[in-house]
């Protein structure tokens, strides 16, 4: 009964058996007809007519024994992968344990293995095929009839159905390989930067902005889509209705508008698994596999992989149940850090300054606050020093260290209050010196790395390391798997080099090939400005105005972060709403830019941190 429970079910490894169970029989049909034999019937040397025809014949009937049971297979095996992608979409079959086994299972299993150019080779045989296949057969009737070996009045008509019969063939391999070239994968299919190319861009927050802005300004860019995006984005992207959670839209979207570079900036699609979606179908995306992203998609899994690969992190305890988090932060006394596992939109982690608040952002957890994120809980040691975030990019295989940025997450002034998505940011920071950029390289980015291509889950696109500059070096605070944000305003600001180049080597593996970046000697200041109550709760929907006069003054530039149109106006439509960003020749006359566009922004409640750089600034670096 179990059994046929489970054939009746719609299962994927039940739809993989059948298919694979067809294509066997298909193989083995196709490698034991004797209708390929028989053919040698042909070459009858007792033919009064072989003078004429051996050598043609004999060249079509190799070419029909060898060549047409391959084109046949070749056939057979893209029209079930079409069934295979559509019937199990995404779904990925367990990877075989052996190299023998991995090439049994490509060649006899059946698993969407073609690639575009294999498509293209495969129209070309057929192609080149038919016509010598019927060229030869037209040959042979000609050559019978002229010597008067066939006499009825309407031989023509057996080329004619030849005819007729390899037309038909073309056409079926035709819609084959046209279907298959929307739907299947393309694999392994080298990938070369096309010039000018389309590009799609995930994300509707300020880093997004700041993303599309450099982005647009490179000359490898034909047309930059953007979904959802934002009235900001607007500006420089043509926004998109698409349903980022639809992974099957997405993909369409970019066969239909021949999209061939996906930069994926917020965190939640790459963890819900964006990227493996796409790339199953052959589109270079910019960001991390699902299992890849988890670096930032837990916690838990962040502080085990240090714990492996000797990486310095803060000592720390996951646990499932409210009543053994707090048994051990009450062991280890504070001040303590209390994390949730989960991504809670930056604001699932609490800096304890005593056991009271703890124990209470712990019952948070539990209780629900964060969600599914909150349903684990990581409790750790809270590190002294000096944070700075470090930028690194990487194909799995090689690593490009970016500029260095440092943040200010928390949202009062002298780093005081609760802690946010960021309310400022600046670039470079006088803390990460050479000599600590190396070290940072040597002893957390390297290991990282490796690590990750060691568990098979190589880490591709760009590595945000948040740091604790200690007494004792740099320490791991945690990883993001995106740009950081506000930190990304601050890059792209500095950044000469092309931006569209970096992140298509980044997704395509070729990041050993390209040239070194180039940054601008400028330094770059970030303000956030956030609707009044942020972090807690807030009103939505204020106006703002103001932001084309603040862009007006030199250097700067306002990213829209969380706004939207109502009635033709622009408001607020989330905490953070803009990042007011300038350049300068040092930190402080950044900031001094800065400051002066937020006063000339027209937004009664929106507020921000007027000490933004102060670390930096303090340190006359």
């Amino acid at each position: 009964m179990h059994g046929l429970t489970a054939f009746l079910s719609i299962r994927p490894i039940v739809t993989t058996t059948i298919l694979r169970l067809v294509w066997l029989g298909l193989l083995f049909r196709e490698l034991e007809s004797p209708s390929y034999f028989g053919m040698i019937s042909l070459l009858n040397l007792t033919s009064p007519w072989v003078s004429w025809l051996v050598v043609p014949t004999g060249i079509f009937v190799v070419a029909t024994i060898f060549v047409g049971p391959l084109l046949h297979l070749a056939v057979f095996r893209v029209a079930l992968e079409i069934a295979w992608a559509v019937l199990l979409k995404n779904y990925k079959p367990p990877r075989p344990s052996s190299p023998f086994l991995h090439v049994a299972a490509s060649l006899f299993w059946l698993r969407p293995t073609v690639t575009g150019r294999g498509l293209h080779y495969l129209w070309l045989t057929t192609v080149a095929a038919v016509v010598l296949g019927f060229g030869l057969v037209a040959h042979s009737y000609y050559s019978v009839y002229s010597e008067g070996y066939i006499h009825e009045p309407l031989w023509f008509l057996g080329p004619l159905f030849s005819f007729l019969r390899f037309l038909l063939a073309l056409v079926i391999v035709r819609i084959v390989v046209e279907v298959a070239r929307n739907i299947l994968p393309r694999g392994s299919e080298p990938a070369k930067m096309p010039s000018p190319m389309n590009i799609l861009l995930i994300g509707s927050g300020g880093r997004e902005h700041a993303l599309a802005w450099k982005l647009a300004q490179s000359p490898n860019i034909a047309t930059l889509y953007a979904a959802p995006g934002n009235p900001g984005i607007a500006d420089t992207a043509q926004i998109v209705p698409l349903d980022i959670d639809d992974h099957d839209a997405v993909a369409q979207f970019c066969r239909e508008k021949a999209v061939r570079l996906v930069v994926v900036g917020p965190e939640a699609p790459l963890v819900a698994g964006l990227a493996d979606a796409l790339a199953a179908f052959g589109i270079p995306v910019f960001g991390p596999s699902a299992a890849a992203a988890q670096l930032e998609g837990s916690k838990g899994f962040t502080k085990d992989l240090c714990a492996e690969a000797g990486i310095p992190t803060a000592a720390y305890q996951r646990f499932s149940e409210a009543d053994a988090a707090k048994a051990y932060a009450q062991a280890r006394g504070a001040p303590i850090v209390i994390k949730a596992d989960g991504l809670a939109a930056g604001k699932g982690v609490t800096v304890a300054a005593n056991l009271d608040q703890a124990l209470a952002a712990i019952d948070a957890c539990f209780d629900g606050e964060f969600g599914k994120a909150g349903a684990e809980v990581v409790v750790e040691e809270c590190l002294v020093g000096e944070e700075a975030s470090f930028f690194a990019l990487t194909d799995g295989t090689t690593i490009v260290p970016l500029a260095t940025a440092q943040d200010h997450k928390a949202v009062g002034e002298g780093d005081t209050g609760p802690n946010t998505g960021g309310m400022g940011a600046y670039s470079p920071a006088p803390v990460m010196t050479p000599a600590l950029v190396e070290r940072t390289m040597e002893t957390i980015i390297r290991p990282t790395v490796a690590a990750m291509r060691q568990r098979g889950t190589p880490f591709s696109g760009v590595l945000y390391a948040g740091l604790m500059i200690t007494d004792s070096g740099p320490k791991l605070i945690e990883y993001n798997a995106r740009f950081g944000d506000p930190e990304a305003q601050v890059l792209v600001m500095r950044l000469d080099s092309d931006l569209v180049e970096l992140l298509f080597a980044t997704a395509t593996g070729r990041l050993a090939e390209i040239q070194p970046q180039r940054w601008s000697d400028n330094a770059a200041l970030s303000v956030v400005m956030a609707t009044s109550g942020y972090p807690g709760s807030y009103e939505k929907g204020s106006e703002i105005k103001g932001i084309d006069a603040a862009e007006a003054i030199g250097g700067v530039k306002v990213f829209q972060a969380g706004t939207a149109l109502q009635n033709g106006l622009l408001v607020a439509n989330v905490g953070r709403v803009l990042n007011v960003t300038a350049t300068g020749p040092t930190i402080a006359e950044a900031q001094a830019r800065a400051y002066k566009a937020v006063d000339v922004i027209d937004w009664p409640n929106g507020f921000c941190r007027r000490d933004i750089g102060w670390r930096a600034l303090t340190a006359k670096i």
